[in-house]
């Protein structure tokens, strides 16, 4: 199989050239083994679908990331199986460790959490950059060398007894030159950008069996073909040239509507989506992409149900609406209020309580019980009451639900 990058354009263009690609590769044995890589697994499972409901279905085919590969193939490799994956909340506590430690030009925000992830964000980038870059970046001083500090004691502590999907990804990459795995044919779907440990993965299975990389193109406005900008990455990446573009296709038209406020910016859209299913357009090919706000997603489906419209979207209620989020929200607060009671009491009596025997459970006669005890606030007030309260009862045969 040689290495080769097929140009298409996106949708059911790149889906339909994924198939032929696919077909080649098998040569006529449905159960012979295929990868596909792709960018995240909701497009993989998305393209699965695709190809599985043609007349001919679809077997033996992996749709997978990188990540992914890279796990698979670098699994019990000596150079990481004694050390545990990293993994987010590992990384932000030790962060949060470290800007408690030596918080540098991020001293007046450093307990902010915001602080701490944007930190966390940037020790995964510096992860996949050069140590001489590294090092021009700590001569630049100021917050820039407390970032690459923080970066480096980062690694410091976490490497003895963690590795994260870099080092994967290395060893991977380092398996597949040596020619210790076996691999089905490889197809690159769609990769978009790559950093750089994926890139020297990508590299090496290129030059290890060969490759199809499948990329995307789009129409320009003016007729031309504007190329996926990694393009020329991937190709320098494969050691090939770029591959010629094909003829440029008709773009679809394209309205920009402008609208006093919001409500009528859903009416609109609702009316273009009427209007495209009494043209015979399928609502299973028509997508609403609206912003992000629960606000946006909340009138959007209230607008689509009064319509009578189907629809198929996420969920708009957090988890916090919910009665389990609320539970689960206000326990996991209690620590770092000291267990006080009245926080407990609130929270028993705000969401219904059931007990092992899935009987109720009166919060009013626990609130007037841990009253009577005189707790107040933590572990120890609530133990040293309830052995008070336990000692009480067996003397005076009392019970809270009586």
């Amino acid at each position: 199989m040689e290495t080769k990058i097929l140009r298409t354009r996106y949708g059911q263009p790149a889906t339909a050239t994924l198939a032929e690609v696919i077909r080649a590769s098998k040569d006529g044995d449905p159960l012979a083994q295929m990868t596909v890589v792709v960018p995240d697994h909701t497009l993989g499972l998305t393209v699965r679908r695709q190809l599985a409901a043609n007349a001919s279905g679809l077997v033996a085919v992996d749709f997978i990331t990188l990540l992914d590969l890279a796990r698979r193939i670098s699994a019990g490799s000596p150079l990481i199986s004694s050390r545990r994956p990293v993994s987010d909340a590992v990384v932000l506590a030790a962060t949060r460790r470290l800007l408690a430690e030596r918080p540098g030009a991020f001293a007046p925000v450093a307990d902010h959490p915001s602080v701490e992830h944007t930190v966390m964000a940037t020790h995964r980038n510096l992860r996949e950059v050069h140590p001489e870059a590294l090092d021009r970046l700590s001569a630049i001083r100021g917050p820039v060398a407390d970032l690459v500090d923080l970066h480096r004691s980062l690694v410091e502590r976490l490497e003895p007894t963690f590795h994260d999907e870099r080092e994967r990804a290395v060893v991977a990459a380092a398996r597949i030159a040596d020619g210790t795995t076996d691999l089905p044919p490889i197809v690159l779907y769609l990769p978009g950008a790559l950093v750089a440990s994926e890139r020297r993965l990508v590299g090496a299975l290129a030059a290890a069996g060969g490759l199809t990389a499948i990329v995307g193109d789009a129409d320009g406005a003016d007729g031309s073909v504007s190329a996926d900008p990694h393009l020329a990455a991937l190709a320098e990446t494969l050691g090939i040239e770029v591959p010629e573009a094909g003829p440029a296709e008709s773009r679809v038209p394209c309205t920009v509507a402008s609208t006093p406020e919001q409500d009528e910016a859903v009416r609109y859209a609702i009316r273009r989506i009427v209007e495209a299913a009494q043209a015979g357009t399928p609502l299973d090919r028509i997508m609403l992409v609206h912003p992000s706000s629960a606000d946006d997603a909340r009138l959007i489906h209230e607008r689509l149900a009064s319509a009578d419209i189907l629809f198929h979207a996420s969920g708009i209620r957090r988890l916090d609406e919910t009665i389990a989020g609320r539970f689960l929200g206000g326990l996991l607060n209690l620590s770092d209020r000291a267990v006080r009671r009245v926080d407990l009491e609130a929270l028993m009596s705000d969401v219904p309580l059931w007990d092992p025997d899935h009987d109720l459970v009166p919060a009013r006669a626990w609130a007037r019980l841990a009253a009577r005890a005189g707790v107040v606030a933590g572990i120890d007030d609530w133990t040293r009451s309830e052995e008070r309260r336990v000692g009480k009862e067996c003397r005076s045969r009392w019970s809270p639900y009586h």
